[in-house]
């Protein structure tokens, strides 16, 4: 998403490899490129962490805190196969919390990847993480994509229809989705997670063209 939610709690986030368990870090950094680059002296990190930065803006209304994972980048060289070969959008993966607690910026909350929507945006393919903080009274209760219908009934589709629809009032076009207009499940989302943070570990390593993005 080029420009964020604005009006949302924001956050960014810590994700751990093994315990499938998400710290989202809450910063007004906006969603750009300098996200990347700030996350470049994290290498040094003795566990494998997926760390989070995301963007404020208070003219959108939306009712979840929104971040993303700067150790992760959708490569804008990858045409991806299960999406109509839509290519990445070049920035880090986006994650939408949703439980109760509205963030404040600089909070940090752990949370669970639970789901995903393949948003494509101008073209680019524009990932989304739906998870939910530890922190929730739910949160036990939710562990997939099932979980979060049964608990949050409606939700994954106000979001899709959400990031769908939020560019119209800028005279812009609706997003599309793809996997068929729907919110993939948790493997699916842990499978984004892990093939975007490789994609970012290849970046720093000079193993992909950089193109414009600065690596300093």
């Amino acid at each position: 998403m080029a420009a964020a939610a604005r009006g949302m709690g924001v956050a960014g986030a810590l994700y751990h490899a093994n315990t499938r368990i998400s710290s989202f870090l809450l910063n007004p950094f906006s969603i750009t490129h300098k996200a990347i680059r700030l996350t470049r002296n994290l290498n040094a990190a003795p566990r494998r962490l997926f760390t989070c930065r995301a963007q404020y803006e208070p003219d959108y209304d939306l009712n979840w805190n929104y971040g993303l994972l700067p150790q992760t980048w959708e490569d804008p060289s990858f045409a991806n196969s299960e999406v109509g070969g839509a290519f990445g959008d070049n920035d880090p993966v986006d994650v939408v919390e949703i439980g109760e607690r509205r963030g404040k910026v600089g909070d940090i909350l752990k949370v669970k990847p639970l789901a995903a929507l393949a948003m494509i945006d101008d073209g680019e393919l524009d990932l989304k993480i739906v998870a939910i903080s530890l922190d929730d009274p739910r949160a036990s209760l939710l562990n997939d994509i099932d979980d979060v219908e049964k608990h949050f009934p409606g939700t994954l589709t106000a979001i899709r229809d959400w990031l769908r629809d939020y560019k119209i009032p800028d005279g812009k076009p609706p997003n599309k989705f793809g996997l068929g207009n729907k919110a993939a499940n948790k493997d699916y989302a842990l499978k984004v997670i892990n093939e975007a943070n490789e994609s970012w570990i290849k970046l720093m390593k000079r193993g992909i063209p950089a193109g414009d993005l600065s690596l300093v």
